[in-house]
């Protein structure tokens, strides 16, 4: 495994791949979710690179950006053990040379929506990096977790819009012993905290087979979930039934594919999670 810092650098690793090259992009304190990628990426790639850069650009003034968790040493271990072939770990001139300005901006009504309401300048900060990490890496294949649903979706449709020859592979949310969604933020949460928060996955089970044997409708699954985690001692900060196919909220009738995505404030560590419906 080797460790890259540059551009140059990137390019001279890029040059001895020989068949494909799987890329997971992360902003480190990594957990057994990005684990999975790896492992999925090593196991289908002939060669795997991981990013590890916490972007400044998807964070607003007001977040966590100072505070979020970085633990290089720990990193380095996991993708050592998964059998990665490079670590990028790159300063901000490397990613941003020439300023932050956005070069591809995702639709606003994709991007509006949920996550992009809650949050306006974070696809924007998501789709920045992204495009250039995928300029610099030149990847045949990248790997993103669904617990970011919203966001693997932009990203496929920012890779179509722009004509890169990168293949988007989503893989499945991996949950903590009690259920919750694994995320860096995790780390925030005391233990009182964690229990509350396994109720979101519970919330989001149970409203699955409401929709599979009652056949509620989007606004009965809304109202539902809203209560059941206020109800468990959590802040809802949007609870929506969201149409992969068409990147949209949908209204009245739920349809195979479709999911209820939910952001949660647990006291002041917000989580987001989503659930299969049908």
């Amino acid at each position: 495994m080797i460790l890259l810092t540059t551009r140059d650098e990137v390019r001279a690793f890029r040059a001895t791949c020989q068949g494909t090259l799987g890329f997971v992009p992360t902003m480190g304190a990594l957990h057994e979710g990005h684990e999975s990628l790896i492992a999925k990426s090593v196991a289908l790639c002939d060669d795997t690179i991981v990013s590890i850069y916490v972007n400044p650009t998807q964070f607003a003034p007001t977040e966590d950006f100072d505070d979020y968790p970085r633990t290089l040493d720990h990193d380095q271990s996991i993708c050592k053990k998964h059998g990665v072939s490079a670590i990028f770990i790159p300063k901000e001139d490397v990613i941003y040379p020439d300023g932050k300005k956005a070069r591809y901006a995702p639709n606003d009504l994709v991007a509006h929506i949920m996550c992009g309401k809650s949050r306006p300048h974070f696809f924007y900060g998501v789709c920045n990096v992204l495009e250039r990490l995928f300029g610099i890496i030149e990847p045949s294949h990248a790997f993103f977790g669904n617990k970011d649903l919203q966001q693997r979706v932009i990203i496929e449709q920012m890779v179509k819009d722009l004509a890169l020859p990168i293949v988007i592979i989503g893989c499945p949310i991996i949950r903590e012993s009690n259920g919750l969604a694994m995320s860096s933020r995790n780390a925030y949460l005391d233990q009182e905290a964690l229990e509350r928060s396994s109720n979101i996955s519970k919330v989001l089970h149970d409203v699955a087979i409401h929709v599979r044997n009652d056949r509620w409708s989007t606004h009965r699954v809304r109202q539902f979930v809203a209560a059941e985690l206020e109800g468990r001692g959590l802040k809802g900060d949007y609870v929506e039934v969201y149409r992969p196919s068409t990147r949209k909220v949908v209204e009245g009738e739920i349809e195979p594919g479709d999911h209820c995505c939910v952001a949660v404030w647990c006291d002041s560590i917000r989580l987001i999670d989503n659930w299969l419906l049908l």
